[in-house]
């Protein structure tokens, strides 16, 4: 007696080659490559709105250079804190936070003892300063009335009492215009030759009586140059 099988293939050989096929050739059912192809749009989705997100705040902090500095000065260490861009009267919290004179300015020469003009001058000292109410500049500063782009200053600045605060600001003595003013117990500043580097008392703290104080300075000059 003969046998014969059947030519039509039954459900439990169709099951098989299913599976066989899934596992030598790493398919994966359509229903899981739906399901993965949502996956990963969801996560390009989620990572435009966080780069989203990033632009906005950087535009946003673009829009004020002072505040773009002051957001790189509390990221970075104390010891690599830049030199600002802007021209303005700017407050520390410490001497360790007061930045470096900067290594070049494009446009201007630095020259180590000397003024705007090539002149001898003593880049640091000592300033007393003894009213709320009068302003007192560094001796000898050589502000002039015109020309502002022929030179720039720069100053680094302390208090002597940690109890007495100084008000600092940049301006014309001659003419008693201020530009603008900070307090606080270090600083620094940065204008051009026709403003000057002006101090008076700020305030005193924890109950201190003392009704003068001195600042510990150091300036740079930086001449106009090709």
């Amino acid at each position: 007696m003969s046998f014969r099988f059947q030519k039509k293939p039954t459900f439990v050989f169709f099951v098989a080659y299913f599976f066989v096929l899934c596992l030598t050739t790493n398919a994966v059912p359509p229903k899981s490559r739906k399901s993965s192809k949502s996956d990963q749009i969801i996560a390009l989705q989620k990572q435009i709105r966080e780069l989203k997100l990033k632009i906005e705040e950087l535009t946003k902090y673009s829009k004020n250079q002072a505040l773009v500095e002051k957001k790189i000065k509390h990221l970075m260490p104390e010891h690599e804190l830049p030199w600002p861009v802007t021209e303005g009267v700017f407050i520390a919290s410490s001497s360790e936070r007061i930045p470096a004179f900067p290594d070049k300015i494009s446009g201007y020469r630095f020259e180590s003892g000397k003024d705007f003009w090539g002149n001898q001058f003593k880049c640091r000292g000592t300033l007393r300063i003894f009213s709320k109410s009068k302003w007192e500049g560094i001796p000898d500063f050589n502000a002039t009335m015109n020309g502002c782009n022929s030179g720039k200053w720069m100053i680094r600045w302390r208090s002597a009492n940690p109890e007495v605060s100084v008000t600092c600001s940049s301006g014309s003595h001659n003419k008693g215009v201020i530009s603008e003013c900070k307090i606080g117990l270090f600083g620094y500043s940065y204008d051009n030759n026709c403003e000057q580097p002006l101090f008076k008392l700020g305030g005193n703290i924890n109950g201190n009586k003392s009704s003068l104080v001195d600042i510990f300075y150091e300036l740079e000059f930086w001449s106009a140059a090709p």
